[in-house]
């Protein structure tokens, strides 16, 4: 898959939750400058987070707790910088 189609992918498991809320929080990573400092492994390795279960995604994501099992600690504190600790200007 191309960084292209990996962001693309990105973009639709974004907006395709089960809850606002969820969406919402995920909104964040859809710009550009989010996605652009990832390495094409850090991509492919968020789209993997994303393909976790709605539920367990929204509970780790609000208590900004350690990574899900399977997902690696580095990214999941990016993750958490990206759209959680980091206001929203726009």
């Amino acid at each position: 898959m191309t960084r292209e189609e990996t962001i693309r992918k990105i973009r639709h498991q974004t907006f395709r939750r089960s809850t606002l809320e969820l969406e919402l929080l995920l909104s964040r990573l859809t710009k550009t400058e989010a996605l652009s400092q990832f390495t094409d492994e850090g991509l492919q390795a968020l789209s993997e987070v994303l393909d976790l279960d709605d539920v367990e995604l929204q509970k780790a994501l609000l208590a900004r707790g350690p990574a899900p099992a399977g997902t690696s600690p580095m990214l999941w504190a990016r993750l958490l910088a990206l759209i959680i600790l980091k206001p929203d200007h726009d």
